[in-house]
C-alpha cells in the first residue's frame, strides 16, 4: 500500500476533487496522505547508494548524498554512513565492514541484496525494507514479492548489531515474508545496553553475544524464525537461536500462534540454547518455544504481574517440551502454574510474588546435575521430589514439604536447620538409595509403611562435626502411622560415659550427636535399628554399639556389621522418646583428634610454637605452618613426628628461626593422620612478643552433685559483658545469664546426668564447652 500511494499521490488527490464522493474520500485522503509522510526517508548527507552490483568496497557501485544531489562516490562507505541497495543490485562484502542503517529494495523481483560470504557487516543503526520513487525512497513493511533463494546470504556471513540502545527492525520498515533468508544475525551491543526487535525476523541463525534483546509483543510477537524454502531440508527442523554467556533475550511472546521461535508456520527450529550464564526473561503467560532441541544452561525468568502465567511449551510434532531448566525463577504478581514435570540442575527461586502452583494432577520435580544448588524464597510443598545428583549440594531456605513419593537416588542436601515433611497427603513413598542430609533439624515421616526396609527407612543424615553420614535404618514390621526424628548435633565426644550396656559391657565412647525418636505408638513389633559409624576410625566393627545420651538404650545389643554399622533389636514401641547414638566398648576405638591448645613466644628471630592435644590415635606428624601479613598464605617451616597413641593431655613444641622476625605473622599446626587425613589448629597472630590463645576453662569435668562448677574467663573477657548459656541433651536453653551471677542461679538447679553444653559468649566471640554431668 506504501508503494502503491507513493507512485499514485497526484491520481489520488484527483479522485479526492469528484463531488460526489467528497465527503467518503475526505477521511481516505487524510489516511493516505498521512502514510505517504510517515513511510518517506529523509535523506542525510553522507548517505549511500547503489547504481550497480559489485564488492561493497569498489566506489564505482555506490553514490552519495551531498545534501542536495546524488554524486559519484570516491570512497566505500563507513560506519556513520547509510547504505540504501537499490534495485537488482547486489552487494559482495570482501572483509569486514561497518556501516549506520541499511536500506534494502524489497520490490518485487529485486533480486538478491547481499552477498556476506564469511564476514560481519556491522550495523550501527536500523535494518530496513524499502522502495524507491525516482529519487524518493519510503520504507515498506513487505517482502512477499521476493522469490529470489540467498536474498541475504550466505549462513556463514552475518549482520552484526552494535552499538547504543535502539530499534533495530520494526513493523514498519521489516517482515519475516521472505522465506529464503539464510545469514546469521548476531545482536552484540556495547555492554549494560538493549536492542528492539518489532518485527518478525527471518534467518538462518541468531545469536545473542551481548546485552538485551526485546522481543516485541505489539501488535504482534515479532517472531524469531528460519529459513523454510521447501526445497532446503523439506519437512525438517531448521535454525538455531543461541543467548550466549552474560546476554539475555526479553520476550513478551504468548500463544502457540506466536512463539518465540520456529521454522515457519508447521515446522519447529532445530536448536534452542541459553547458555551458562545467560538469560531469558519471560513475560508473557502462555510462551511457545517450537524447537526440537533445548539446552536451557542459563537463566530462565518468569515475570508476567497479571492474570494466569504457564511455563513455556511446545505444540509442534518432534518438538522437545522445556522441562529441563539449569537456573529457574519466578517473580511479579501473576499467579506461576508449574509443568507436571520438571528438572532443575542449579538454582530454584521465588524473587516475589505467590508461591508457584501445581498443576491438577501435581508436579514431579527432579534436581540433577553436578552443580551447587540453591532453593530461594520458596517453601516447597511439591507432590514428588527426586533427588539425582552426581555431586554437590542443593541449599534450602525454608522446608521441605513432599506430598507423596519422596525419592533420594543420589545427591546431597543441606536443609540450613530447616525440617522435612514426607509424603503428607498419606498416599506416597520415600525411597532411599543413596545420598545424604545436612543440618535437618526435625524429619517428619507420614504414614509410614507396614513394612520398613533399607529403601524406605534410611534416614542418611549427615554429621557435621565428625563428617561423614550417620544414617539411622529401621528394619521390621510397623502398625503405620506418622514418625517424627529430631536429630541433635554436639561438638566434639564424650570419653568417660562412665555406664554400662544393658548386658553388663562398659560404655568408653558416646558420640555426643543423637536421634530422638518420636512415633504413635507402642506396638510390640520387632525391629533392627542401625546407625551408621561412617567417616569414624574404627578399629573393630564389633566394638561398636547403639546407646543413648549417658546410659543404655532401649532394646538389646546386636553384633557391628560391614562396612560401619552399629546395631541394635527392639521393639516398635521401644523408639518413642527415645534417644540412639553411636558408642564403643573401647576407648579410642573412635577417635578424631582433639585441640586443646595453642600459643607462642619469640626470642630474636627464633620462634617456639607449641601446643597441646588429647586423645591422640593413629597420628602420624604435625606441620607447622607460617603466614606473613596474609592469613591465608601459609607456607610450611617445620614437622615433628606424633609421639604415638594417648589417651590424654599431651604437650608439643617446636622452634626454629623465622625470616620475617619484625612482621605480623601468623601460624597454625596441621595434623596428618596415617591415613593421610588432616585437620588443623586455630590460627595465631605474632608480632615479635609471646602471645597465647586464650579460652575459657570450665572445671571440674565430669561435674558431680559434691562439687561446684568453675568457669575461668580469659583476661581480654569483661565480666559484666560477658553472657553464659547452659543448654540440656535435647538443645534446650535451660539457664541464661551473666557471667558474674551465672555460677550462684546454677547451684539452685538440680542436674540429670548426661551432656551438656555451655556457651560463653563476649561480643561476637563465641566459646562452647561441652560438660558430661554424674
Amino acid at each position: 500500500m506504501l508503494v502503491f500511494f507513493e507512485k499514485h499521490t497526484y491520481a489520488a488527490w484527483y479522485f479526492c476533487k469528484i463531488r460526489m464522493y467528497r465527503i467518503i474520500l475526505l477521511i481516505l485522503c487524510s489516511v493516505i496522505t498521512h502514510v505517504s509522510v510517515f513511510g518517506q526517508i529523509a535523506l542525510q548527507a553522507g548517505d549511500f547508494r547503489t547504481i550497480a552490483s559489485g564488492d561493497f568496497d569498489n566506489p564505482a557501485i555506490w553514490e552519495t548524498w551531498n545534501g542536495t544531489a546524488w554524486a559519484a562516490a570516491v570512497q566505500k562507505p563507513e560506519v556513520g554512513n547509510n547504505i540504501f541497495i537499490d534495485f537488482q543490485n547486489e552487494v559482495r562484502i570482501t572483509g569486514n565492514e561497518s556501516v549506520n542503517s541499511v536500506f534494502l529494495n524489497a520490490e518485487g523481483s529485486t533480486g538478491r541484496k547481499l552477498n556476506l560470504q564469511t564476514h560481519d557487516l556491522n550495523v550501527f543503526g536500523s535494518l530496513n525494507l524499502m522502495a524507491r520513487s525516482g529519487t524518493d525512497y519510503s520504507l515498506i513493511s513487505s517482502s512477499t514479492g521476493i522469490t529470489v533463494a540467498d536474498w541475504i546470504y550466505p549462513l556463514l556471513g552475518r549482520i552484526v548489531f552494535r552499538g547504543t540502545s535502539r530499534t533495530v527492525v520494526t513493523s514498519a520498515s521489516w517482515s519475516a515474508q521472505n522465506t529464503r533468508s539464510n545469514f546469521t544475525v548476531v545482536f552484540d551491543p556495547d555492554p549494560d545496553q538493549t536492542l528492539t526487535v518489532n518485527a518478525p525476523f527471518k534467518a538462518g541463525r541468531f545469536i545473542i553475544a551481548s546485552g538485551s534483546v526485546i522481543q516485541g509483543n505489539s501488535p504482534t510477537c515479532s517472531i524469531f524464525s528460519f529459513n523454510s524454502d521447501p526445497v532446503f531440508l523439506p519437512g525438517l527442523p531448521f535454525g538455531e537461536f543461541i543467548i550466549e554467556s552474560g546476554a539475555s533475550l526479553i520476550s513478551n511472546c504468548s500463544g502457540p500462534t506466536n512463539p518465540i521461535i520456529r521454522r515457519s508456520g508447521s515446522l519447529p527450529a532445530s536448536l534452542f540454547q541459553i547458555q551458562d550464564g545467560a538469560n531469558l526473561t519471560l513475560g508473557g503467560n502462555i510462551p511457545y518455544l517450537e524447537s526440537s532441541s533445548l539446552n536451557l544452561e542459563g537463566t530462565v525468568q518468569y515475570i508476567s504481574n497479571t492474570g494466569t502465567q504457564q511455563m513455556m511449551q511446545s505444540s509442534m510434532a518432534g518438538t522437545e517440551n522445556p522441562t529441563n531448566y539449569h537456573n529457574l525463577s519466578f517473580a511479579n504478581g501473576a499467579t506461576k502454574v508449574l509443568r507436571p514435570a520438571l528438572s532443575v540442575s542449579g538454582n530454584l527461586s521465588r524473587v516475589s510474588g505467590s508461591i508457584p502452583q501445581e498443576p491438577t494432577g501435581g508436579t514431579s520435580l527432579t534436581f540433577t546435575g553436578n552443580a551447587n544448588q540453591q532453593v530461594n524464597g520458596w517453601p516447597l510443598d511439591l507432590t514428588n521430589i527426586t533427588v539425582n545428583k552426581p555431586s554437590g549440594t542443593i541449599r534450602l531456605d525454608n522446608d521441605l514439604r513432599v506430598k507423596n513419593n519422596l525419592t533420594m537416588t543420589s545427591g546431597r542436601i543441606d536443609f540450613g536447620d530447616n525440617n522435612l515433611f514426607i509424603n503428607t497427603a498419606g498416599t506416597g513413598n520415600y525411597s532411599f538409595t543413596n545420598g545424604s542430609w545436612l543440618n535437618l533439624a526435625n524429619l517428619h515421616y507420614n504414614q509410614i509403611p507396614s513394612t520398613l526396609s533399607v529403601g524406605n527407612a534410611t534416614f542418611p543424615f549427615e554429621d557435621r562435626y565428625q563428617g561423614g553420614i550417620r544414617a539411622v535404618q529401621l528394619l521390621g514390621n510397623s502398625p503405620g502411622g506418622d514418625m517424627h526424628i529430631r536429630y541433635t548435633e554436639i561438638p566434639g565426644s564424650n570419653w568417660d560415659p562412665d555406664f554400662n550396656d544393658n548386658d553388663g559391657t562398659p560404655i568408653m565412647y558416646e558420640l555426643n550427636s543423637y536421634f530422638q525418636i518420636f512415633t504413635t505408638s507402642s506396638s510390640s513389633s520387632a525391629l533392627t535399628m542401625r546407625i551408621s559409624a561412617d567417616n569414624l576410625i574404627v578399629d573393630d566393627v564389633d566394638d561398636l554399639r547403639i546407646t543413648a545420651s549417658g546410659q543404655a538404650a532401649e532394646g538389646t545389643h546386636l553384633p557391628g556389621e560391614a562396612p560401619l554399622w552399629a546395631r541394635r533389636n527392639l521393639v516398635f514401641g521401644d523408639l518413642d522418646q527415645n534417644i540412639f547414638t553411636i558408642g564403643s566398648y573401647r576407648v579410642l576405638s573412635i577417635l578424631p583428634l582433639k585441640w586443646v591448645d595453642i600459643n607462642g613466644s619469640q626470642e630474636g628471630s627464633t620462634v617456639t610454637i607449641s601446643w597441646q592435644v588429647a586423645q591422640e590415635n593413629h597420628n602420624r606428624l604435625f606441620e607447622v605452618e607460617e603466614s606473613k601479613d596474609n592469613v591465608l598464605n601459609f607456607e610450611k617451616v617445620g614437622q615433628i613426628p606424633s609421639l604415638g597413641d594417648f589417651d590424654s593431655l599431651r604437650t608439643y613444641q617446636f622452634s626454629f628461626t623465622t625470616k620475617y622476625s619484625s612482621l605480623t605473622r601468623y601460624y597454625r599446626i596441621k595434623q596428618v593422620d596415617e591415613n593421610g587425613d588432616y585437620s588443623y589448629s586455630s590460627v595465631i597472630k605474632l608480632s615479635g612478643h609471646r602471645i597465647k590463645h586464650e579460652r575459657p576453662m570450665v572445671y571440674p569435668n565430669p561435674l558431680t552433685k559434691q562439687s561446684t562448677l568453675q568457669i575461668q574467663l580469659p583476661s581480654h573477657f569483661d565480666q559484666s559483658l560477658t553472657k553464659i548459656m547452659l543448654i540440656d541433651p535435647l538443645g534446650e536453653v535451660i539457664l541464661e545469664s551473666s557471667s558474674t551471677s551465672f555460677q550462684n542461679l546454677l547451684s539452685q538447679k538440680t542436674l540429670k546426668t548426661g551432656l551438656y553444653l555451655i556457651q560463653i559468649q563476649h561480643g561476637y566471640e563465641i566459646v562452647v564447652e561441652k560438660l558430661w554431668v554424674r
